[in-house]
Protein backbone atom coordinates (compact mmCIF):
# COMPACT_ATOMS: atom_id res chain seq x y z
CA UNK A 1 0.00 0.00 0.00
CA UNK A 2 2.34 2.55 1.17
CA UNK A 3 4.52 1.98 -2.68
CA UNK A 4 1.57 2.72 -4.32
CA UNK A 5 0.51 5.70 -2.37
CA UNK A 6 3.97 7.38 -3.20
CA UNK A 7 3.40 6.33 -6.71
CA UNK A 8 -0.14 8.19 -6.65
CA UNK A 9 1.03 11.04 -4.83
CA UNK A 10 4.35 11.07 -7.74
CA UNK A 11 2.57 10.50 -10.26
CA UNK A 12 -0.53 13.85 -9.09
CA UNK A 13 2.63 15.90 -8.88
CA UNK A 14 3.80 15.53 -12.31
CA UNK A 15 0.48 15.94 -13.94
CA UNK A 16 -0.08 19.16 -11.85
CA UNK A 17 3.13 20.53 -12.66
CA UNK A 18 2.21 20.18 -16.51
CA UNK A 19 -0.57 21.76 -15.72
CA UNK A 20 1.19 24.53 -13.54
CA UNK A 21 3.69 24.91 -16.72
CA UNK A 22 0.69 24.81 -19.62
CA UNK A 23 -0.49 27.97 -17.39
CA UNK A 24 2.56 29.55 -16.51
CA UNK A 25 4.08 29.64 -19.64
CA UNK A 26 0.93 29.90 -21.99
CA UNK A 27 1.59 26.96 -23.72
CA UNK A 28 -1.90 26.60 -25.73
CA UNK A 29 -1.20 23.76 -25.80
CA UNK A 30 -5.16 22.13 -24.75
CA UNK A 31 -3.65 18.53 -25.34
CA UNK A 32 -1.36 18.55 -22.51
CA UNK A 33 -4.05 19.79 -20.31
CA UNK A 34 -6.24 16.97 -21.18
CA UNK A 35 -3.27 14.41 -20.90
CA UNK A 36 -1.95 15.84 -17.76
CA UNK A 37 -5.62 15.89 -16.31
CA UNK A 38 -6.33 12.24 -17.40
CA UNK A 39 -2.72 11.54 -15.53
CA UNK A 40 -3.53 12.77 -12.25
CA UNK A 41 -6.79 11.44 -12.18
CA UNK A 42 -5.38 7.95 -13.04
CA UNK A 43 -2.55 8.76 -10.59
CA UNK A 44 -5.58 9.50 -8.15
CA UNK A 45 -7.02 6.17 -8.50
CA UNK A 46 -3.88 4.41 -7.97
CA UNK A 47 -3.30 4.81 -4.19
CA UNK A 48 -4.49 8.41 -2.99
CA UNK A 49 -8.23 7.39 -3.87
CA UNK A 50 -8.98 4.51 -1.82
CA UNK A 51 -5.79 4.72 0.36
CA UNK A 52 -7.38 7.78 1.93
CA UNK A 53 -9.96 5.12 2.95
CA UNK A 54 -8.35 2.18 3.52
CA UNK A 55 -5.51 2.84 5.28
CA UNK A 56 -6.89 4.74 8.04
CA UNK A 57 -8.83 1.55 8.76
CA UNK A 58 -5.81 -0.25 8.96
CA UNK A 59 -3.95 2.25 11.20
CA UNK A 60 -6.82 2.49 14.01
CA UNK A 61 -6.82 -0.08 16.53
CA UNK A 62 -9.75 -2.56 17.00
CA UNK A 63 -11.03 -0.97 20.25
CA UNK A 64 -11.59 2.84 18.95
CA UNK A 65 -11.69 1.85 14.69
CA UNK A 66 -15.03 2.79 14.32
CA UNK A 67 -14.76 6.19 15.94
CA UNK A 68 -11.21 6.94 14.57
CA UNK A 69 -12.77 6.08 11.35
CA UNK A 70 -15.65 8.55 11.88
CA UNK A 71 -13.55 11.44 12.73
CA UNK A 72 -11.02 10.26 9.60
CA UNK A 73 -13.99 10.49 7.48
CA UNK A 74 -15.23 13.94 8.88
CA UNK A 75 -11.86 15.50 8.72
CA UNK A 76 -11.73 14.05 5.13
CA UNK A 77 -15.05 15.80 4.05
CA UNK A 78 -14.48 18.88 5.91
CA UNK A 79 -10.58 19.45 4.09
CA UNK A 80 -12.62 18.28 0.65
CA UNK A 81 -15.03 20.96 1.05
CA UNK A 82 -12.64 23.79 2.27
CA UNK A 83 -10.78 22.93 -0.82
CA UNK A 84 -13.18 22.80 -3.35
CA UNK A 85 -14.69 26.27 -2.16
CA UNK A 86 -11.66 28.41 -1.77
CA UNK A 87 -10.29 26.88 -5.73
CA UNK A 88 -11.73 29.98 -7.37
CA UNK A 89 -10.61 32.80 -4.68
CA UNK A 90 -6.77 30.56 -4.50
CA UNK A 91 -6.45 30.54 -8.52
CA UNK A 92 -7.17 34.50 -8.74
CA UNK A 93 -4.87 35.23 -5.72
CA UNK A 94 -2.17 33.25 -7.28
CA UNK A 95 -2.84 32.60 -11.23
CA UNK A 96 -3.78 29.21 -12.30
CA UNK A 97 -0.18 28.52 -13.39
CA UNK A 98 0.63 29.12 -9.47
CA UNK A 99 -2.75 27.28 -8.16
CA UNK A 100 -1.42 23.79 -10.17
CA UNK A 101 2.19 24.66 -9.22
CA UNK A 102 1.29 24.60 -5.07
CA UNK A 103 -0.90 21.70 -5.77
CA UNK A 104 1.97 20.00 -7.37
CA UNK A 105 4.21 21.16 -4.55
CA UNK A 106 1.80 19.85 -1.62
CA UNK A 107 1.82 16.64 -3.13
CA UNK A 108 5.38 16.59 -3.15
CA UNK A 109 5.12 17.70 0.78
CA UNK A 110 2.36 14.73 1.07
CA UNK A 111 5.33 11.89 -0.58
CA UNK A 112 7.83 13.34 1.53
CA UNK A 113 4.96 12.38 4.77
CA UNK A 114 4.02 9.05 3.49
CA UNK A 115 7.46 8.31 3.31
CA UNK A 116 8.58 9.13 6.44
CA UNK A 117 5.86 8.47 8.25
CA UNK A 118 2.99 5.40 6.89
CA UNK A 119 4.33 1.86 7.75
CA UNK A 120 4.08 -0.89 5.07
CA UNK A 121 0.72 -3.12 5.80
CA UNK A 122 1.00 -5.48 3.09
CA UNK A 123 0.75 -9.26 4.21
CA UNK A 124 0.06 -8.08 7.89
CA UNK A 125 -3.36 -8.90 10.38
CA UNK A 126 -4.86 -5.92 11.94
CA UNK A 127 -3.46 -7.39 14.77
CA UNK A 128 0.16 -7.64 13.41
CA UNK A 129 -0.56 -3.80 12.43
CA UNK A 130 -1.74 -3.26 16.23
CA UNK A 131 1.14 -4.60 17.71
CA UNK A 132 3.69 -2.94 15.48
CA UNK A 133 2.17 0.57 16.13
CA UNK A 134 2.29 -0.41 19.74
CA UNK A 135 6.09 -1.01 19.64
CA UNK A 136 6.00 2.42 17.58
CA UNK A 137 4.33 4.33 20.22
CA UNK A 138 5.02 2.90 23.20
CA UNK A 139 1.72 1.66 24.19
CA UNK A 140 1.06 -1.86 26.03
CA UNK A 141 -2.53 -1.73 26.17
CA UNK A 142 -3.17 -5.52 25.53
CA UNK A 143 -6.68 -4.41 23.71
CA UNK A 144 -5.21 -2.57 21.41
CA UNK A 145 -3.50 -5.74 19.61
CA UNK A 146 -7.06 -7.56 19.66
Amino acid sequence: RRPLMLASCFGMALALSALSMNFTFSLEAPNLAVIALAFYLCSFSLGMGPGSWLIPGELFPNTVRAKGMSLSTFINRLIASASSLSVLTVANALTWGGFFGALGGLNFAVMLFIYSCLPETKGMTLEEISRTEQAVTGSDSEDDAG
